[in-house]
């Protein structure tokens, strides 16, 4: 009998322990939302005022210009990178553990330092046939290869606050940068240089000065120390994030490409406006929620209980806050001024769009928080999803102009939404049979 209440004792601690435990580690990711969601509204509030001045000042083609070597940028940026920041963050996030950080922090470096010198003499030696196949000019390329540095530069260092669950650094990382952003555009407005180089050099100092901080911030993690062991790890696991870091680059980028080959740079920056208008809202909310997310879910054991739960909650979610999406979207637009037309289907178009990107953002998050496995069925549906976006691109904008570069984007949301939650890819993501 004494045995027994021994037994029930032990069970109601240990129970106790664990309820603890989970408290402490809801509040804190409750914190952690809560500083990231402070220090990206503030964010918004620069980087808005940041994109409207950029619209209204340029016009259309000038802002479709700045757009086009972003787009481009983001193609380029993929050799450098190969998925290595999404690594950092699931296996430094998985323990708190100090020796373990700096070792996987200092080789991911060391990967990315070689990765990017070696791409960049690449891209150079290949410039001829790379502005052939985007249809721009060496001016423009160089500004895009330039672009992809600096932007690899501040998503590395960035990632590595997420990595270490350093919310409260991260949330000031996203006032610094958009902050920077428009204080370097307000110099050159104040001095008369408004081009589309203007915006290009404000965006290339932000992601310098930030990412300098960060880096200083987080010097004692940085050692020149590469442990193969990692590196083996590391780099298997970047594989499948490069093949959806690249998946995602072309489907989230390739409308502009052939916009700006089938329409010209003015209907880029049509595009551009509708697209920042409508998915501004929902991406402050969705980019708060994963940011905290991804390092959570990556450490849960429970991961299919965690997948009912985002089940429960993300469809009436996502449905209660589409009126919302289409009235900031619709007052987002206007402030972009008359050289914008204002046209209702887009308006509905873009807004279920933004509707199914959240929805995917956030599935896709889940699934690559599972392992490798779920990282390879990440990297097969965003395969699905290049290609069908692509095809549907070369079919609609010829026949349908803008309004067909949003239909392509939303139907291959669709469907990706569709296989990443069939039975089979959810199992063989956490490893059930």
């Amino acid at each position: 009998m004494s045995n027994f209440r021994e037994i029930l004792t032990k069970k109601a601690r240990l129970s106790c322990l664990y309820t603890a435990l989970h408290h402490k580690e809801s509040k804190s990711t409750l914190r952690s939302i809560f500083e990231i969601g402070i220090g990206s509204f503030i964010g918004t509030v620069f980087s808005f005022t940041f994109n409207i001045l950029s619209g209204r000042l340029l016009g259309p083609g000038g802002y479709g210009e700045f757009t086009l070597i972003q787009s481009i940028a983001m193609f380029l940026y993929i050799p450098m990178l190969l998925g290595f920041h999404t690594s950092l963050v699931k296996y430094n996030a998985e323990k708190n553990d100090i020796e373990r950080s700096k070792h996987i922090i200092s080789t991911i470096y060391i990967l990315v330092f070689i990765c990017t010198l070696i791409s960049v003499i690449l891209l150079l030696y290949n410039q001829t046939k790379i502005m052939i196949f985007f249809h721009i000019d060496y001016t423009l390329y160089l500004y895009s290869v330039i672009f992809a540095v600096f932007f690899v530069y501040y998503t590395i260092t960035t990632e590595t606050l997420r990595s270490l669950k350093r919310m409260r650094d991260l949330a000031l990382s996203r006032v610094m940068y958009p902050f920077t952003l428009l204080l370097t555009l307000f110099i050159f407005i104040k001095y008369d240089f408004i081009s589309s180089k203007s915006v290009l050099f404000a965006t290339y100092t932000a992601y310098v000065i930030t990412a300098s901080l960060i880096l200083y911030n987080v010097r004692k993690f940085i050692k020149l120390k590469f442990d193969t062991n990692w590196a083996r790890k590391l780099i298997k696991y970047s594989n499948y994030a490069a093949i959806s870091g690249i998946s995602f680059t072309i489907y989230s980028n390739i409308d502009k490409i052939f916009i700006n080959s089938y329409l010209g740079t003015d209907f880029v920056g049509i595009y551009t406006a509708y697209n920042y208008s409508f998915t501004s809202f929902i991406f402050f909310l969705v980019s708060i929620f994963t940011t905290v997310f991804f390092p959570y879910a990556s450490s849960h054991k429970e991961k299919i209980l965690l997948y009912k739960n985002i089940n429960k909650f993300l469809p009436l979610t996502i449905i209660a806050l589409l009126p919302l999406i289409i009235g900031f979207g619709t007052i987002i637009l206007s402030l972009f001024g008359k050289n914008y037309p204002f046209s209702i289907d887009l308006i509905i178009l873009f807004s279920i769009n933004s509707a199914l990107m959240a929805s995917y953002g956030i599935y896709g998050i889940f699934i690559s928080s599972t392992g490798v496995n779920g990282i390879k069925i990440g990297a097969f549906i965003a395969i699905i999803m290049t290609i069908t976006n692509a095809i549907l691109n070369i079919l609609l904008i010829p026949l349908m102009g803008v309004k067909g570069a949003i239909i392509a984007t939303m139907l291959s949301y669709f469907i990706s939404i569709l296989l990443i939650n069939s039975k089979k890819c959810i199992n063989f993501s956490v490893g059930l049979k």
